[in-house]
């Protein structure tokens, strides 16, 4: 068997990662949240219950947000997160789950979890442990 063409291969990682994104933002919807305020809600809900600093919640997001600011602020106003003022420093805020909010962030985490199942159905455990050694390889 040839080996592919590199394009062919960042051609299908790329493809894959579009039906992962189509999947995950359909599971969101129900939610009324985006791709980008789920991202958030899962950092704080995996920091829980240490609070964050809002760079901590930028810098452990898995893709870079631009203005994560503006995304706590709308998270806020819907009752999901808090963000208190630092006593020491006042140029900081520490941002956590509400009571609400931990409860969607639990009840998102486990349909994301099945949705994830469902997309890696096609492959076995030892190739999922496979494929996660070699894009870890690609940095």
């Amino acid at each position: 068997m040839e080996p592919l063409p590199i394009i062919s291969t960042l051609h299908a990682l790329q493809a894959a990662h579009g039906r992962w994104m189509s999947a995950l933002a359909e599971t969101l919807q129900e939610f009324d949240l985006t791709i980008s305020q789920w991202g958030v809600l899962r950092v704080l809900r995996d920091a829980h219950p240490e609070p964050l600093t809002c760079t901590d919640v930028g810098c452990r997001l898995l893709e870079r947000m631009p203005d994560t600011t503006r995304l706590l602020v709308r998270l806020e106003r819907r009752g999901f997160i808090d963000r208190v003022q630092c006593t020491e420093d006042r140029r900081i805020r520490r941002v956590s789950l509400t009571g609400s909010g931990r409860v969607l962030a639990d009840d998102v985490a486990a349909r994301v979890q099945a949705a994830e199942e469902q997309l890696l159905a096609a492959l076995d455990p030892a190739e999922r442990e496979e494929l996660c050694e070699l894009l870890d390889r690609l940095g």
